[in-house]
């Protein structure tokens, strides 16, 4: 991934989770959480290469959905489906977070 691309994708990330924590009145925690999640993704070249083609929104919901889980926060996916105004799926959502868990090795 170039630069460039890599530099557009992560302020379109940062942008949706800012969006998405606002319109879910989502507590500080768990967008602090979920930027210290999109930082790993980023500084990992591996992680970073494996989720270049994905959408932002697909992305952000995996990651705003660990985030808040990770933090104990009751969240749902359809809760995050509605704010992204049908932006992904259920499925999508599901996927990605399975995915991001997976190639973050992290706990749920």
């Amino acid at each position: 991934m170039k630069v460039k691309e890599s530099l557009s994708l992560y302020a379109k990330c940062s942008d949706l989770i800012l969006f998405l924590g606002e319109e879910l009145c989502l507590p500080e925690n768990v967008i602090e959480r979920a930027f210290n999640l999109l930082d790993k993704i980023f500084k990992d070249s591996g992680v970073r290469l494996k989720i270049q083609r994905s959408k932002p929104a697909g992305i952000v919901s995996g990651l705003i959905y660990l985030a808040a889980k990770q933090e104990g926060e009751w969240l749902t996916q359809i809760e995050i489906v509605k704010a992204l105004n049908g932006a992904v799926t259920s499925a999508t959502l599901r996927n990605n977070y399975k995915k991001l868990i997976r190639l973050m090795n992290v706990k749920e």
